[in-house]
C-alpha cells in the first residue's frame, strides 16, 4: 500500500502511465482508421503493378518472337539453348540430391540445413530461367510455323 502512495507522488510513474495510455490510443487509432486505408491503397496498387510486370514480360517475349521467327537457325539455337539449360538444371538437382543422400544423418538436423541452403538456392533461379526459356521457345516455334506456312502458301500461289 505504501508503494502505491510513493508511486502516486513520483512524476516519472505518472509520465510512464500517461505515455503508455497515449501509445495505446495511437495504436488503436492506427488499427481502426489507417490500416483499412492502407489495405484499400494496396488493393488498388498491387494489380496495377502486376499488370505492368506482365505487360513488360509479354513485350519482351513478343520482341524476341519477332526477332527469331523468320530464321530457322535461330529457332534451332533457341531449342538447343533451352535443352542445355534444362540439362544443367537436371544435373544440378541430381548433384544436390546426391549430396543430401551421402551426408550423415546428423547433418540433416535443422541446425545443419543452413549449410546446404546456399547450394539449394540457385535451383530456384535456374528453374525460373528454364521456365522463361520454355515459354519463349513455345511462342517462337508457334510463330515460326505460322510464318513458314504463310510463306509457303504465298510461294505456291495461294493467298
Amino acid at each position: 500500500m505504501d508503494q502505491i502512495l510513493v508511486n502516486m507522488k513520483d512524476p516519472s510513474w505518472w509520465f510512464t502511465g500517461v505515455f503508455f495510455v497515449l501509445v495505446g490510443i495511437f495504436l488503436t487509432k492506427l488499427a481502426s482508421d489507417w490500416l483499412p486505408r492502407i489495405w484499400v491503397y494496396l488493393g488498388r496498387g498491387i494489380p496495377h503493378i502486376t499488370r505492368k510486370i506482365q505487360r513488360w514480360r509479354e513485350r519482351k517475349i513478343l520482341l524476341r518472337v519477332k526477332k527469331y521467327r523468320q530464321y530457322e537457325i535461330k529457332v534451332h539455337w533457341l531449342i538447343s539453348r533451352y535443352w542445355a539449360l534444362a540439362t544443367i538444371f537436371i544435373m544440378y538437382t541430381g548433384f544436390i540430391m546426391i549430396s543430401f543422400a551421402v551426408s550423415n544423418s546428423a547433418e540433416r538436423e535443422l541446425t545443419e540445413i543452413k549449410r546446404f541452403f546456399p547450394l539449394v538456392l540457385p535451383i530456384y533461379g535456374l528453374q525460373f530461367v528454364v521456365m522463361w526459356e520454355q515459354s519463349l521457345l513455345k511462342r517462337v516455334m508457334k510463330a515460326h510455323i505460322k510464318w513458314k506456312q504463310g510463306v509457303t502458301s504465298e510461294a505456291n500461289g495461294r493467298s
